[in-house]
């Protein structure tokens, strides 16, 4: 539930498409609905909208084809593993009405790797911390409270960041190479689809190991690593800007 009345990615999307279904004439369509969107977005959206710090990674690693076909092919087990490692804290039944748009929180996200023997072996806390607060909404210029916890659209953002991590450490020996979100995207070129597609099937890989996970686990996962790592500076969109607290991008 939506207790603030914004709208969420995909609700946005398709605003956008019933706008160019009604310019392109309705029910009786003057020619492809795909060209008149098309239209909508360069001719009008474009040249007027703003740029939101932290999309350009989104267009090169989240919002691909190859990435949205394991999305939609794992759909299943991603809403059971959202659904089952949130509200973990407080029964379904206590949680105020006011609260149930509330989603996933850091804690609950790092307990479901740990449970997983993702923490600390595949992932390291401050990866997976990065992944987790580069995938929340973005907040500009409207006066709300920021998100503090990811919708199941952002837990599939968060879960593909991680993904790329995995992906890039593969192939570089240098620990001191900085992790792909943090770095600066204007001075990188544009991956190739092989590079992408490589993530995507790390992605899949991923899924399937979060769903075959143990079911308990003793250790903490806040506590599995201490110093100067257990705070994360990066903002939404991971590119290490700071958070803005004002309205959702």
């Amino acid at each position: 539930q939506n207790t603030k009345h914004l709208m969420q990615r995909y609700q946005f999307i398709i605003a956008l498409v019933r706008i160019a279904y009604a310019k392109n004439g309705g029910r009786n369509q003057r020619g492809k609905l795909s060209e008149a969107l098309n239209v909508l977005f360069v001719d009008h959206i474009r040249p007027n909208g703003q740029m939101i710090v932290g999309d350009e990674y989104r267009r090169r690693f989240v919002y691909i084809e190859c990435i949205d076909k394991v999305l939609e092919q794992k759909q299943e087990e991603l809403k059971k593993l959202y659904d089952k490692h949130s509200h973990t804290k407080i029964p379904m039944m206590f949680i105020p009405k006011n609260l149930l748009h509330k989603g996933m929180t850091l804690d609950e996200f790092l307990t479901m790797l740990d449970l997983a023997d993702i923490l600390d072996q595949t992932l390291s806390l401050r990866e997976a911390k990065i992944s987790y607060v580069g995938s929340l909404p973005m907040m500009e210029n409207v006066v709300i409270a920021p998100h503090l916890s990811l919708s199941f659209f952002d837990f599939c953002e968060a879960l593909i960041r991680a993904a790329h991590i995995i992906y890039d450490s593969l192939g570089d020996e240098d620990d001191n190479i900085a992790i792909p979100m943090l770095r600066d995207l204007e001075t990188q070129e544009k991956p190739t689809i092989e590079v992408v597609e490589a993530i995507a099937d790390i992605l899949s890989q991923f899924v399937e190991d979060l769903v075959a996970m143990k079911k308990t686990k003793n250790s903490t996962p806040s506590d599995s690593e201490s110093g100067d790592e257990s705070e994360v500076e990066v903002g939404g969109g991971g590119e290490g800007e700071e958070k803005k607290e004002a309205g959702e991008g």
